[in-house]
Parts: C-alpha cells; sequence; structure tokens
C-alpha cells in the first residue's frame, strides 16, 4: 500500500519474515533487515534457489472481550454443560486457574467468542458448590495473560 494515510486510525504495524517453517516479527523494516538471523535466513534461501516472504501487516487490537469462565485448574466444566450448539473452549491456564470461552461447537476461534451466558454460569456454580473442597468459579471479562483476579491477587 502506497499511501497508508488512507488506512483507519490505530492500527499497529509489524514486519513479518518468512522462511520455511519460521517467521520472524519486528518492528520496522530497518529492524527486519538488520536482523542476523534474517540475514542468514536470506542467504541460505536464496543459496538453495527456496523461497521466502518479508510482509507489512496492520493490526488493529481488540478492544472488546468475552465474559468467560474462571474456574479451578481441577475442574473439567464441559461435563456439566450440555449444549445442542455451543460448548466451553479451554483457552488458559495460569496457576491453579483455567480460562474457558464459550462459543459454537465447531470453533477454535477465540473471535468467535461468545459471552458465557448466566444460566450456563449458574449450572456450573451449582455444581461446584456441591464439592467437598471450595473451588474457584467466577464469570467475568477475560482478565488476559496470568489469569489475574483483582479481589484475589491484590491483597496487601
Amino acid at each position: 500500500m502506497s499511501d497508508i494515510s488512507a488506512l483507519p486510525g490505530g492500527l499497529a504495524c509489524r514486519w513479518t519474515f518468512q522462511f520455511q517453517e519460521s517467521t520472524l516479527f519486528f518492528k520496522s523494516a530497518a529492524e527486519l533487515m538488520q536482523s542476523p538471523s534474517v540475514q542468514k535466513r536470506i542467504k541460505e534461501a536464496t543459496a538453495k534457489g527456496l523461497s521466502y516472504e518479508i510482509s507489512q501487516t496492520f493490526t488493529k487490537q481488540r478492544t472488546s472481550w468475552p465474559v468467560v469462565l474462571i474456574i479451578d485448574r481441577s475442574v473439567d466444566p464441559n461435563a456439566w454443560v450440555d449444549h445442542p450448539t455451543h460448548c466451553l473452549h479451554w483457552t488458559d491456564s495460569s496457576g491453579s486457574r483455567s480460562v474457558f470461552w464459550w462459543g459454537p461447537i465447531s470453533s477454535d476461534d477465540y473471535d468467535c467468542a461468545e459471552d458465557l451466558p448466566r444460566d450456563v454460569f449458574e449450572q456450573i456454580a451449582a455444581k461446584v458448590a456441591k464439592r467437598k473442597r471450595p473451588v474457584l468459579c467466577l464469570r467475568r471479562e477475560d482478565p488476559g495473560l496470568g489469569i489475574f483476579v483483582p479481589e484475589l491477587d491484590s491483597r496487601n
């Protein structure tokens, strides 16, 4: 694209070098071209007559996060959910916590995530409440990497 001013605002730019099974990411074209590992791969590709790709991408970062299930890692909440079109998809674990997003059964794309319905959460929470040992079970906006829960993790 010769005129990047035509793009919407708020986009993050990065440069990508792809050769065979590896992809490397850089903040600028200059940084990419100065990278010793890129230079080595370009020489290898050229010597062997192989292709490589250098590309610039513009990404709009997500600004809205779905309401997910945060639950003790020892619990498999899918054992308690029977829905004809949707299920819980594991997305992350950290420490003793796991995060599951709600979406179509056939999907593995987080961009298809929907807010966890309150009735599904209440069904899971009722099963968790019957356990002998209390475990974490929360419904809230995806906390991101590390599964940080302020009221549990910000204790002074």
